[in-house]
């Protein structure tokens, strides 16, 4: 049985709803991004200019890549507590920490749960590679929507 679109509006509502109650936001993290046509690993990314960005700035073109980083030192949890990363993104997104891949941030996963690198002494280098998109696919049939 599937779900009718109105019920699952409001599914998701609800769930907003219930994260806003169970989350509280710890630290906006200063960030800085940098775009690019090239298709590159974390070390090659971590080279390209870099400047500060705030959030809702637009950035990218058709077709490019844009990678963001900052550094941050994650406290230790309370117990039964944990820290989560969020983004709020159309796009896919790999995140990397210290070069290494951590986890994804897209559409349907707006958070990561970084509790398990809580704790460290150092600060860690946070990248974040986004796909800036490609528009919308045309298409001659009329019944086929982009």
């Amino acid at each position: 049985m599937t779900m009718p679109t109105v019920w699952k509006v409001r599914v998701e509502n609800w769930l907003e709803a219930i994260g806003d109650l169970v989350r509280r936001p710890v630290m906006e993290l200063p960030t800085e991004f940098a775009v690019t046509n090239d298709f590159l690993t974390p070390a090659r990314a971590d080279r390209l200019r870099y400047r500060p960005i705030r959030i809702g700035r637009k950035w990218g073109r058709k077709w490019q890549y844009g990678w963001f980083r900052c550094n941050v030192k994650i406290p230790r949890a309370p117990k039964g507590k944990g820290f989560v990363l969020t983004g709020d993104t159309d796009t896919e997104s790999v995140v990397f920490v210290k070069g290494r891949p951590v986890g994804a941030l897209n559409r349907y996963h707006k958070e990561l749960d970084v509790s398990r690198l809580a704790g460290g002494a150092d600060a860690l280098k946070v990248l974040i590679e986004t796909y800036a998109g490609h528009g919308p696919t045309p298409s001659r049939k009329p019944y086929v929507l982009p």
